[in-house]
């Protein structure tokens, strides 16, 4: 019989209360775990109980076996409204709101076009959450999905977790309760044999350099102590956005004869914009110096330009012509 692995959680709906009975329940409970001395996980076979760890270890209540499983998301369900379990459109979307352990308490969410990370061991729904509604393009349709907003609030907001063999609850506490008291809604997956997926969808890359291509001349791109300058995050499997130092551009690798902006019409023979970029100086946005950097013409031409590319594992190379001469910009995977 496949056992339970549980994080315990409060009542959804209700406040978490402890009274003398419950203690005492508690009390005969932990006795009897510990008298036994061991305790049973889940394996990969439903039948074998075979993982034991001993209940003097302070670690009882991680989550065990989970690395490399994938689940999908069954729906969604806001207990303080409906209470009714809710399915996200995009349906259709094969790696769309999918979920897979990167290790067995840390985790990585497809949205659509975004990838959350997760730590089960660390949650804290105390977060400040922007509260514009964000939708996404879905590459294959070129349409908006609002309802992917439900998954960029609701994994931060995770406060507890229950998880069986074949289904998982990441249950959202409302923040606004003091203690965090109410569970206001939960994610429901469905465990998949589906292997992790394999798309481009939602990571990210960072510019380590440009090369000249006939003499291998490599150069970095100022200004270098820039975390968000001169990277790119791809929206589908062709389809990236990419950001010079405020300014952002879009590219669609699979027909590089135009650029592809999802929000603004730009064709390929506009060129880039003919002007170097400021570092803006804002504490709490882009922190930057306030010069003016004329490499980000540079990176702009790269992007509007491109004309061919390389990809492995970890590298992205963009090639393209400039007064002349070849280049490519290579970028390393920051993101996955």
């Amino acid at each position: 019989m496949c056992k339970i692995i549980k994080i315990p959680f409060p009542t959804p709906g209700a406040k978490l209360k402890m009274t003398m009975p419950t203690l005492c329940v508690v009390w005969m409970l932990f006795f009897a775990v510990t008298s036994c001395g061991k305790q049973v996980l889940v394996t990969e076979d439903k039948n074998e109980e075979l993982v034991q760890q001993d209940t003097n270890e302070p670690d009882l209540n991680e989550p065990t076996n989970l690395a490399g499983t994938v689940w999908k998301l069954a729906g969604y369900v806001n207990l303080l409204k409906t209470g009714e379990l809710e399915e996200l459109e995009p349906k259709e979307c094969e790696d769309c709101y999918k979920l897979w352990f990167d290790t067995d308490n840390t985790l990585t969410m497809m949205n659509i076009t975004k990838r959350l990370k997760l730590d089960l061991l660390n949650l804290n729904y105390h977060v400040f959450i922007e509260g514009v509604l964000l939708c996404e393009r879905y590459d294959k349709d070129g349409e908006d999905y609002c309802e992917s907003d439900i998954i960029r609030v609701a994994i931060p907001r995770t406060g507890s977790y229950s998880a069986t063999c074949d289904e998982l609850k990441l249950f959202q506490h409302d923040p606004f309760r003091v203690g965090g008291e109410i569970i206001s809604s939960y994610l429901l997956f469905k465990r998949t044999d589906d292997e992790p997926p394999t798309t481009l969808r939602g990571t990210r890359w960072k510019l380590t350099g440009i090369v000249e291509t006939q003499t291998g001349d490599f150069r970095k791109l100022e200004p270098t102590n820039c975390t968000d300058c001169y990277s790119l995050e791809f929206w589908g499997d062709y389809s990236l956005n990419s950001r010079s130092i405020w300014a952002y551009q879009a590219l669609d690798l699979s027909n590089l004869d135009r650029a592809l902006d999802p929000t603004r019409p730009w064709t390929h023979e506009d060129g880039p914009p003919v002007y170097a970029e400021e570092w803006f100086i804002d504490p709490y946005v882009w922190k930057g110096d306030g010069k003016t950097y004329e490499d980000s013409f540079l990176f702009r031409c790269g992007i509007a330009y491109a004309k061919s590319y390389e990809l492995n594992d970890d590298e992205l190379k963009l090639f393209f012509d400039y007064q002349e001469k070849n280049y490519y910009l290579s970028f390393k995977l920051v993101y996955k």
